[in-house]
């Protein structure tokens, strides 16, 4: 009864509104001539305005290692053998597609970075080289079967870091080498390999490129500045072995949105305080704009809107993501094919798209599973994944609803501390930042991009 009266109140309206529009043709072209240029325009513009990733070059493909040289003092054919004698052959970067063959890998993108990276390398390598796991969950779900599970779960044992040179002009390149060749025992068990952009693509493009040749069980990027304490890779790893589903997905991010209050966060300046709250107000309007059917029922009148409208079971949706652009994001394998093959931005707000884009994965294989008849909670179940139990300290697992999605996006609170020497331009980069806001939305709306594969169960 209340379908039909919700489907009579929408005749109705329909109905309505074209009588109006028909019998007042001058005034139907005022109201919708503007409108229907307006979006006949954006879409050309839409399409000049969207980025197109470059293909990589075959010297993109390849990698250097400590005993390398680079700059001026190699020749060309040094460069293009290597001092210890590889060849182009051997150093041929693997796929993300293939099969791991280690158990972490971290990309750090790096843009003119030789006087800051030095000391985030120092910092690194000396968690990685703990010999500890990642993961400290008392009960890891899962039997511990997967490259992922060990990577968690035992102490790291091979690890990479892959340095991404952005098309760096100040030798960024040569300072990673020599301090690999310099401080052979800090290195230990953690293998480097540099990737050489020949030209500027962006922090995006960098991370991209640098997880799409990536060998690790698990993917982590982060920035090359250190501002992230890494030993919260702890925190990330241990969520990530509570959320990770049987199929091998789970996204952590690293947050700073607990320091939004603090004097971290105060004592900057008016304007870039103003820009950071506008662009938070911006992402959540295009990303997670309010629902029309309720928008229409709060503020149109009741005869336009039927009151009595048939409820619909909605699915467990993916918790909003308070801080995207934190440069500390963690990676199961697959989730990081999904989000990072057919991803297009390249600039700063690259974070935005690739939770996006698994987000999509997530709910397109969602309702898949719904159509038929199963959950989550269910594929946990017969994957023999129990799940974690909840007690003073610990997450309610009952009421988790990360623990209902084909591919959870976690979000962790982290130690950051802003360091100078940050490359954004902030007016400039703030309104290139909003209008890839738009770009990506817009794109995924009307289906110009398409969406990813829906994630595996």
């Amino acid at each position: 009864m209340s379908c039909c009266a919700g489907h009579a109140a929408a005749q109705s309206t329909t109905s309505w509104l074209l009588d109006f529009f028909t019998s007042s043709p001058l005034l139907a072209t005022i109201v919708l001539g503007p409108v229907i240029a307006a979006i006949l325009a954006a879409y050309p513009l839409l399409i000049w305005l969207s980025p197109r990733p470059l293909e990589p070059t075959p010297d993109e493909l390849r990698f250097y290692t400590a005993g390398d040289l680079l700059g001026p003092a190699a020749t060309i054919k040094e460069e293009k053998k290597g001092s210890n004698g590889a060849s182009n052959a051997t150093r041929k970067l693997p796929r993300i597609e293939d099969a791991p063959q280690c158990q972490l890998s971290v990309i750090i993108p790096a843009y003119n970075e030789k006087h800051r990276l030095p000391s985030m390398l120092e910092e690194t390598l000396a968690f990685l080289n703990r010999d500890q796991a990642l993961s400290r969950l008392d009960h890891a779900p899962g039997k511990n079967t997967s490259p992922a599970c060990d990577a968690l779960r035992e102490p790291l044992a091979r690890v990479e870091i892959i340095v991404v040179d952005d098309g760096s002009s100040d030798g960024t390149g040569d300072v990673v080498l020599e301090h690999a060749r310099n401080h052979q025992s800090r290195w230990g068990k953690v293998e480097l390999r540099l990737i050489r952009l020949s030209r500027n693509r962006g922090k995006g493009g960098a991370v991209r490129h640098g997880m799409l040749h990536a060998r690790g069980a698990l993917l982590l990027f982060v920035d090359a500045d250190g501002a992230t304490k890494f030993e919260a890779l702890s925190a990330l790893a241990t969520e990530l072995d509570r959320i990770r589903t049987p199929a091998g997905h789970g996204i952590v991010a690293g947050s700073r949105a607990h320091l939004v209050g603090s004097d971290q966060v105060v004592k900057r300046s008016f304007v870039r305080n103003l820009l950071m709250h506008t662009f938070h107000l911006v992402l959540s309007l295009l990303m997670r704009p309010p629902a029309i059917g309720k928008v229409l029922q709060r503020h149109l009148p009741s005869f336009l809107v039927s009151q009595n409208t048939l409820k619909r079971t909605t699915l467990p949706s993916q918790p909003e993501i308070r801080d995207t652009q934190c440069g500390f994001k963690l990676f199961m394998r697959e989730s990081a094919r999904v989000v990072f093959q057919g991803s297009h931005i390249e600039r700063w707000i690259f974070d935005v798209e690739l939770l996006l884009r698994a987000e999509l994965s997530s709910q397109t294989a969602h309702v898949r599973l719904a159509n038929c008849g199963s959950s989550m909670r269910q594929v946990r179940k017969e994957a023999g994944f129990p799940l974690p139990h909840s007690g003073k300290g610990k997450v309610d697992t009952a009421a988790d609803v990360l623990l209902d999605l084909p591919l959870p996006i976690a979000e962790v609170p982290v130690q950051w501390t802003e360091v100078s020497g940050s490359k954004i331009d902030l007016l400039k980069d703030s309104i290139g930042m909003a209008l890839d806001l738009v770009i990506i939305r817009a794109n995924y709306a009307l289906d110009r991009w398409p969406s990813p594969k829906p994630a595996k169960v």
